[in-house]
């Protein structure tokens, strides 16, 4: 008999998934950008010394995850999923075993589908759930020690993930092993091209119901193009107002990985990526050789004052388009973040200025003042990027290069 969910009539407002993680977006390091499937436990276990030694887990990048390719065959006698001997001679068990020991969690990788998106074993879940292995599978994981999961859909029609992913979340929380659950059904029914623009509402409601974050757009590749697609997607008015419905504790639109230090961007490009990702309160999720990525990148993907406007999660739906390709978000304590992006290679460094109230041509959908800013008088700002205090006032300056992002937090001033 065919088994359905109910996506009609859930309402985008509807709580996100309680299982006690993400309840601010998650951060960490996973292998899938930039190792693809050529990733072993001798990668694992030195990212894993680097997060801990480079002061990235005192942080907050506290997962280390495997992506896709880590299994072979399953057991021919008893179906269970096998990591592969040569990749990881140690197994899964140990090595997240490792990972713990350094006070950081263990993240790994499965699909829904016949098989993964690099041809391993899938979990192979049907529209009618005829077989069970997936919750065998789930018991693997959690004896293992995983702590996160993501979740793939190739080789299963998008048709059927209303069916297979929230079958699978209910199986991860009867584990009784609490799991960041990543899924990537949004992204599948809307084309993964198309973006957040293409996911129903309901499709998000059920995802913010059943994992804590969701991929809806296409991979990123460590290139500049790739970046700007992915915040084009991000800052349409029509994603913006489906993210704002769906954010919050315990479940975040995934905007994919950070190639900070990866080689394929500039360092002005990884600020552009990092300084948005805060803002959309995105995962932080590095992919690279991270013990020896440039010191830049380190000091860049180390910025408490980014990393605190990604964790900030008191308004999750608040960011905003104002003008053309500026930005604001509302922050705790009244603060506002306001940002400018420029995404041309022309032209030398330009000031942007950037003010909590909008301008004369403003096609801004909200300036993220809110009924407690009434009657500031000025505001402080700070540029977080370069973590300089500017002048205080009604708006501020600061230099963004070509390309190029601005970043500051501006902090209410009232009159006596």
């Amino acid at each position: 008999m065919l088994r359905t969910f109910g996506l009609v009539g859930l309402a985008l407002g509807a709580h996100a998934l309680d299982n006690g993680v993400a309840r601010k977006p998650p951060m960490g390091w996973m292998s899938w950008m930039y190792y693809t499937t050529d990733i072993s436990e001798d990668i694992v276990k030195g990212v894993a010394d680097e997060l801990v030694a480079g002061g990235y887990a005192a942080a907050g990048f506290d997962y280390v995850c495997i992506d896709d390719g880590w299994s072979t065959a399953r057991d021919p006698a008893t179906h269970e999923l096998v990591a592969d001997p040569v990749k990881f001679p140690s197994g899964m068990a140990a090595l997240a075993d490792y990972v713990h020991a350094k006070g950081l969690r263990f993240g790994m990788y499965a699909d829904v589908g016949s098989s993964t998106c690099g041809g391993y074993s899938g979990l192979g879940m049907d529209v009618n759930l005829t077989s069970r292995q997936y919750v065998a599978d789930v018991a693997t994981f959690a004896a293992w020690g995983v702590d996160a999961l993501k979740v793939d859909g190739c080789n299963q029609s998008p048709a059927i993930m209303n069916v297979t992913y929230p079958a699978l979340s209910d199986a991860i929380n009867a584990s009784g092993r609490p799991m960041w659950l990543s899924c990537s059904w949004p992204c599948y029914v809307g084309g993964c091209g198309g973006g957040p623009t293409k996911v129903a509402d309901d499709v998000y409601a059920v995802a913010r119901a059943k994992c804590n974050t969701a991929r809806d757009y296409n991979d990123i590749y460590d290139n500049i193009d790739s970046l700007y697609n992915i915040i084009g997607a991000y800052t349409k008015p029509a994603a913006i107002a489906k993210h704002a419905a769906a954010n919050g504790p315990g479940f975040f639109a995934d905007a994919d990985m950070l190639a900070a230090g990866a080689g394929g961007l500039s360092i002005v490009e990884e600020t552009m990526q990092m300084a948005m990702w805060a803002l959309f309160n995105s995962p932080l999720v590095m992919s690279n050789d991270l013990p020896r990525i440039a010191p830049a990148s380190k000091q860049l993907l180390l910025n408490k004052e980014l990393i605190a406007i990604n964790q900030d999660v008191t308004h999750p739906g608040s960011f905003n388009v104002t003008d053309a390709h500026t930005y604001c978000k509302n922050l705790a304590g009244g603060v506002i973040a306001l940002a400018g992006l420029h995404q041309t290679s022309l032209g030398p460094p330009t000031n942007i200025t950037l003010s909590p109230a909008p301008t004369a041509t403003s096609s801004r959908l909200s300036d993220c003042r809110l009924p407690e800013h009434a009657g500031v008088a000025a505001w402080a700002f700070r540029d977080v990027i370069r973590g300089v205090d500017l002048p205080a006032g009604a708006s501020a300056a600061c230099l963004a290069a070509q390309p190029g992002v601005c970043l500051l937090t501006a902090t209410p001033r009232k009159s006596a």
